[in-house]
């Protein structure tokens, strides 16, 4: 059984970070246009967490967690977003995806985060829940520009870590919930 791998992004090996970059712009960003085509996951300050299940150098399984402030209804929050969740298509339905996110929740979980969050479509919905993930009824994500943010139109599912965290979980529920300048 192939072991996860938990590198921060300043230790990740360069050929896994061409791999991981290279699925994200194949699936999700084969949308851009011009100079955004050359898109790269950049994290200057080495905090990006990646859980990785390789093998002879072939990336099978990625996950990775952000951290950043988040301010909701008037309350400050450490938030750890969990995103860039795959596995290769050879690679899929053997148990990969879940042993990655799982690594990565557990991580998420032992941390000072108040909250997690991650955003996924709705037939993934059970896949996260298995892992403990809560899908929040109503509130959607934003993020951009703080007066015309845009909207993330997909589900959002969160942890409730910190006891002030599940306190004001309500809160939450009614978002809408600004994440800042980009999602992860």
């Amino acid at each position: 059984m192939y072991e996860v791998q938990h590198y921060r992004s300043d230790q990740l090996p360069d050929s896994i970070y061409q791999q991981m970059s290279s699925f994200i712009r194949l699936v999700w960003l084969n949308h851009l246009k011009g100079d955004d085509r050359f898109w790269v996951l950049v994290d200057p300050t080495g905090h990006v967490e990646h859980f990785v299940i390789a093998e002879r150098g072939v990336l099978i399984s990625h996950a990775c967690v952000n951290t950043r402030a988040l301010t909701h209804a008037g309350e400050s929050y450490l938030l750890r977003g969990l995103g860039a969740v795959f596995t290769y298509p050879a690679f899929r339905k053997e148990g990969h995806g879940g042993r990655v996110v799982a690594a990565a929740t557990e991580f998420i979980q032992g941390t000072d985060a108040d909250v997690g969050m991650l955003f996924c479509a709705p037939e993934r919905v059970p896949f996260y829940a298995a892992h403990g993930w809560q899908q929040l009824a109503n509130p959607y994500a934003c993020f951009g520009d703080p007066n015309q943010p845009g909207l993330n139109d997909e589900i959002t599912m969160m942890l409730f870590l910190s006891d002030k965290a599940k306190a004001r979980r309500s809160d939450f529920e009614r978002g809408p919930i600004y994440v800042g300048e980009h999602t992860w």
